[in-house]
């Protein structure tokens, strides 16, 4: 049976998503730009505050241990942020010059 032991604050604004990583769980609060990472402790039902860290506007949370990624994995995940960085800007360039110009809107 559950039942309600405490309530936790997620450490910043607008909690958005959050994710286990084994006795950790990683919040993203998108207003605030922050992750917060908590230690669960699941005998008592309880959360602590281990660790904060900026990030902007966190809407996302995938948690991988960092002995996961081998150095060319590394690599090949700095490639794919930079590639996502651009696709997110071209977007941007086109709905500012292109959509927002429109005369039928």
């Amino acid at each position: 049976e559950l039942s309600l032991v405490t309530i936790t604050p997620s450490g910043g604004v607008f909690p958005r998503n959050f994710n286990f990583a084994g006795k950790f769980v990683v919040v993203g609060n998108q207003n605030s730009n922050n992750l917060t990472v908590f230690d669960f402790d699941m005998h008592q039902g309880t959360m602590k505050v281990v660790d904060t860290a900026v990030q902007p506007s966190p809407n996302f949370i995938f948690a991988l241990p960092a002995s996961a990624l081998s150095k060319p994995a590394k690599r090949m995940s700095v490639r794919i942020h930079l590639v996502l960085i651009l696709v997110f800007l071209l977007f941007w360039i086109y709905a500012a010059f292109f959509v927002g110009h429109r005369a039928d809107l």
